[in-house]
């Protein structure tokens, strides 16, 4: 390597770490639907539903979609704005103690500030940070989540801020519960969508729901859930076709949110429908093996960059040094094809060092 990509790497790496080791793996699912589970509540009331309220801020969009109105707030990188396609982020779902302590959650938002512009500049291309419902400046209840209305009005986000920054083509990528809203987003019949990137996805959803509630005690109906929630595995034949579309999951055979099985399932299905999808076995992280999202991040850039997937996949899945994944993730960002940069050349990053000032 030369001295410039061991910086580089050595950047990266240490961006890479200092995420991991400061943000808290979210693991929340039948918050939701437990009978007795504590409720979590609406935040910004006024500004779901003004226009001039919600954007009286940057960084807000509002949204009315056929269920409701919701300002919906986003974090978008700096540079490469001539470039007409952009990573779309979804994060994971919060439970409601995180939601007790918005601090943690904010010094999350921070750190994924960071990172994403750390790929930004190594991928050439703007990343987008979209907050969920109810989380980090959006309006709502976040106890909505995976409900329709959440889906709508994320895909209504997509729309708006297509506009708003002058983007085209789009990578949607997503961890855990923003990986359904990835998936889901495809199912309304987006054409946009050249890249979906779904880390530790809750694809399968009724199905993970289940099985949650089941082993902790209750006694769900599939039917109940189905009707309830906003399913991606129940409307995979309204997904366009598109020939050029990418899918990748991401999944840790030992995750104990969203089993593996269920994850690989969801794939299999897309493959039978005949879209390219492709399930990649990596290492998550977290006590859970749950945590997916720096991989999806570098797996977005790489594939709206039109990297083959075998050097995607080399450089995320699982069976090698930290070291040496590091170092591939890094060659993800040399490798691209079909679009150069109007500025010269890489960038190397210039975050570094201590990520929490």
């Amino acid at each position: 390597m030369t001295s410039e990509a061991k910086r580089s790497f050595c950047v990266t790496a240490g961006t890479i770490l200092a995420f991991v080791a400061s943000v808290a793996v979210r693991v929340a699912f039948a918050d939701t639907f437990a009978p007795g589970a504590v409720k979590f509540h609406r935040v910004l009331i006024e500004e779901s539903t003004s226009k001039a309220k919600c954007e009286s801020l940057d960084g807000r969009v509002f949204i009315e979609t056929k269920l409701g109105t919701e300002c919906v707030a986003y974090f978008v990188t700096k540079g490469f704005e001539p470039r007409r396609q952009a990573v779309l982020f979804f994060g994971g779902d919060a439970s409601p103690e995180q939601f007790g302590t918005p601090g943690k959650l904010e010094s999350e938002l921070v750190m994924m500030k960071k990172l994403l512009q750390a790929w930004a500049d190594k991928m050439r291309v703007r990343y987008v940070y979209v907050s969920r419902v109810g989380l980090q400046g959006s309006s709502g209840n976040h106890g909505e989540r995976r409900l329709p209305k959440e889906t709508f009005v994320m895909n209504a986000v997509v729309d708006a801020l297509k506009e708003r920054l002058g983007i085209d083509d789009i990578a949607l990528a997503g961890q855990s519960g923003g990986a359904t809203i990835a998936a889901a987003l495809l199912t309304l019949g987006r054409t946009d969508v050249h890249c979906d990137v779904l880390g530790s996805g809750a694809t399968e959803l009724t199905e993970v729901q289940y099985d949650y509630l089941t082993r902790i005690g209750y006694h769900p109906n599939r039917n109940v859930l189905h009707r309830a929630m906003y399913d991606p595995s129940d409307h995979l034949g309204s997904i366009a076709t598109r020939w050029d579309r990418r899918i990748f999951a991401l999944a840790d055979r030992n995750d104990t949110v969203v089993p593996y099985k269920y994850q690989a399932q969801f794939i299999n299905e897309l493959k039978g429908a005949g879209h390219l999808a492709k399930l990649i076995e990596v290492e998550g992280k977290g006590a859970h093996h749950h945590g997916t999202e720096f991989y999806s991040l570098a797996v977005a850039g790489a594939c709206l960059n039109e990297v083959d997937d075998r050097p995607i996949v080399a450089a995320v899945a699982g069976g090698r040094s930290w070291g040496e994944q590091q170092q591939a993730l890094i060659q993800l960002a040399h490798q691209l094809k079909r679009w150069k940069p109007p500025i010269g050349p890489v960038a190397v990053l210039k975050v570094a060092g201590d990520l929490s000032e």
